[in-house]
C-alpha cells in the first residue's frame, strides 16, 4: 500500500506558515499527487487562495483544537479523501512533541517538520519567548525563513545550530525553493525506503562474507584471539569509566541549570589582579564536563568576563575539576604522579594560552557571534518541568542529565574501542625510547585525543590502557590536551565564536601544549 506523506508545518505567530503552504500548494509538483488534504489549526491574517493551485482535489479543513488530532482522525481521512500528501500547518502555541507523540495509523508516514521563520523577528523572539519557539525549533528538519533581508546569514545560521545542529536551514528564497522540490517528489518516501532497504541488504550480505571469510581463513584462530582481546580490553575500560561519567553528568546539569552567569561573573571580575590564577583555579569548584563548557564560557566573555581569562577557566576547568581528579585517582590507584602532573600541566597549558590571548587585546566584538550556545551534550532542547517545586527541579536535572548522557556517550564508547584496538594491535616497541619516538608518540597521541573526544571525567581510564603503548608523558598529555583539543567541543565552540577565532585558539592550544610537554619529556629523559 502506498504511503501518505505528511509535513508539519510549524512556526512561532506570524511566521510566514500559511504563505510556505501557498507556495507549495502553487508548484507544478503537486500535479503528481492524486489527492492532497491541508489541516489548518490556526487562523492567520492569510488566507489560502484555491485558484492558484495546481491540483483541484485539494481539501481545506480547520482543526482548532489539539485533541482533535487521533489516529481515528487520520483513519477517517482516510476514508473520505484518501489524501496521497498531508499538509499541517500547525498552531505556534502548541508543542510539536505532542503531535510527535501521535501514532499515525498504518499507510501514513510522517516525512518532515517543516520550521517557518520570519528573519526580521526571529532573534528577539528567540530570545524572549523561551521554550514556546525554541520546543519546535529544536524538533524540526529544516528552518526555512523569509523576509531575511538585512540579517546576517551566519547569524540566523548559528542561533538556529545552537538549538538544533542538525536542522538545514534556508535562507534565501532560491535554497527554500531547492529544498521543497527535493523534499515534495512524490517518489522521494519510496526512494528512501529503498535506500534503507538497500543499506540493510547491504549489511547483511557483508556479514555473511565476513563469516565465510572468517571460517574459511587459516588464520581465523588468529584473529579471534585479537577479537576477543578488544573486546575484553573494551569492556574493562567502559565499566571503570561509566561511573565517574555519570557523577560528572549530573553535577554539571544541576551547575547548569542552577547556576547564574551572573554568579560566575563576579568571581573572575572581584579581583582583577588575580583574575588569570583564579581562572585556572575556578574549575576546581565547579566541576562541570568539558562538555558543557563551551556555553558558560560564550555567556561569560557576554557578561563582561575578559576573553583571555575566560579561556583560560575554558580550558582549566576540565582538567582540575574535583570529577576528573577523582577518576584519575582511581585509573592510576598508587600513582599520585599522574593527578598531580594532569592538574599542573593542565593549569601551566590553560595560563600559557591564556597570557598568549592576552598580548593580542581581544575584545567581545571581535570573536562572538549571535547568541550563547547551547550545551553540547545536549541532544535537544530540555523544555519545561511537568511538575513544579522540587519535584519539577528534579525532572530538569534528570532530563538534562539522559541529553547529556547520550551525547557525551558515544565518545565514551568509541575511545574506549579505539583504544582496545590499539592495545591489542600496536607493539609496545613502537613507541618506546627517546628523541624522535617521543616527538612522533606526543604528535599521534595528541592528534588522538583530539579525534576520540572523550569526556574529561573517564579520558583517565583509557589513557591508562594506552600506557602498553605510549610513554607515559605521552598519556598524561592524552588525558589534558584531549578535552582542550575535542573536536565536538571546538565545533560547539563555533556555534557562540568566530571560526577563525576558534580554529586560532585550537592551534595556539595544540602547539602550546606540545612544547609543554616535550620539553618535559627531554629534561627528565622520557
Amino acid at each position: 500500500m502506498a504511503k501518505t506523506k505528511v509535513e508539519l508545518i510549524c512556526g512561532f505567530l506570524e511566521s510566514g506558515k500559511t504563505m510556505l503552504i501557498q507556495k507549495i500548494l502553487s508548484s507544478e509538483q503537486m500535479e503528481q499527487y492524486e489527492s492532497i488534504a491541508v489541516l489548518q489549526c490556526e487562523e492567520g491574517e492569510t488566507v489560502l487562495r484555491a485558484e492558484s493551485f495546481r491540483n483541484p482535489n485539494v481539501m481545506l479543513d480547520g482543526l482548532p483544537e489539539l485533541n482533535r488530532m487521533t489516529p481515528a482522525m487520520f483513519e477517517n481521512l482516510r476514508r473520505e479523501r484518501n489524501p496521497d500528501l498531508i499538509l499541517i500547518e500547525y498552531n505556534g502555541t502548541w508543542r510539536v512533541s505532542d503531535f510527535l507523540k501521535i501514532r499515525l495509523p498504518s499507510g501514513f508516514e510522517l516525512d518532515e517538520v517543516l520550521f517557518c521563520a520570519d528573519g526580521s523577528t526571529f532573534l528577539p523572539y528567540l530570545n524572549n519567548t523561551g521554550d514556546m519557539m525554541r520546543e519546535p525549533l529544536s524538533n524540526a528538519d529544516a528552518v526555512l525563513f523569509n523576509r531575511a533581508a538585512g540579517v546576517s546569514a551566519e547569524e540566523l545560521k548559528s542561533r538556529v545550530k545552537s538549538v538544533n545542529p542538525s536542522a538545514a536551514v534556508c535562507r534565501e528564497p532560491a535554497d527554500t525553493d531547492n529544498y521543497l522540490y527535493n523534499l515534495l517528489k512524490k517518489s522521494a518516501v519510496s526512494d528512501r525506503r529503498l535506500r534503507r532497504a538497500e543499506s540493510a541488504s547491504a549489511v547483511f550480505l557483508l556479514a555473511v562474507c565476513a563469516g565465510l571469510f572468517a571460517f574459511t581463513v587459516p588464520g581465523f584462530t588468529t584473529a579471534y584471539a585479537f577479537l576477543q582481546g578488544v573486546a575484553t580490553a573494551f569492556l574493562g575500560i567502559l565499566i571503570q569509566a561509566l561511573p565517574f561519567l555519570l557523577i560528572g553528568i549530573f553535577v554539571s546539569s544541576l551547575l547548569q541549570l542552577f547556576t547564574t552567569d551572573e554568579q560566575l561573573a563576579r568571581l573572575f571580575l572581584r579581583h582583577p589582579a588575580l583574575s588569570f590564577p583564579a581562572a585556572a583555579l575556578l574549575g576546581i569548584f565547579f566541576p562541570v564536563c568539558d562538555c558543557g563548557m563551551a556555553p558558560i564560557v560564550s555567556r561569560l566573555i557576554r557578561k563582561g568576563v575578559p576573553v583571555p581569562q575566560a579561556m583560560t577557566f575554558f580550558l582549566a576547568a576540565p582538567a582540575i575539576n574535583p570529577v576528573t581528579i577523582a577518576s584519575t585517582a582511581f585509573a592510576f590507584p598508587g600513582q599520585t604522579s599522574y593527578v598531580v602532573y594532569r592538574i599542573l600541566f593542565g593549569m601551566a597549558v590553560a595560563l600559557l594560552t591564556g597570557l598568549l590571548l592576552a598580548l593580542r587585546k581581544i575584545g567581545p566584538d571581535q570573536i562572538l557571534v549571535g547568541g550563547a550556545p547551547a550545551s553540547s551534550c545536549s541532544a535537544g532542547f530540555i523544555g519545561s518541568p511537568r511538575c513544579s517545586g522540587a519535584l519539577g527541579n528534579a525532572e530538569l536535572v534528570f532530563r538534562h542529565a539522559g541529553l547529556e548522557l547520550f551525547g557525551t556517550g558515544r565518545f565514551l564508547v568509541c575511545g574506549a574501542l579505539v583504544s582496545s584496538i590499539l592495545q591489542a594491535s600496536l607493539p609496545v616497541s613502537v613507541f618506546q625510547g627517546k628523541g624522535q619516538s617521543l616527538l612522533f608518540a606526543l604528535l599521534a597521541i595528541i592528534l588522538l585525543s583530539a579525534v576520540m573526544s572523550v569526556c574529561s571525567t573517564s579520558n583517565a581510564f583509557i589513557g591508562r590502557s594506552l600506557l602498553g603503548a605510549f610513554p607515559p608523558i605521552a598519556v598524561i598529555s592524552f588525558m589534558v590536551l584531549g578535552p582542550m583539543l575535542d573536536l565536538s567541543n571546538l565545533l560547539m565552540l563555533s556555534a557562540g565564536f568566530r571560526k577563525n577565532f576558534v580554529l586560532k585558539l585550537a592551534a595556539v592550544v595544540f602547539v602550546t601544549g606540545f612544547l609543554v610537554f616535550w620539553l618535559f619529556g627531554q629534561m627528565i629523559g622520557i
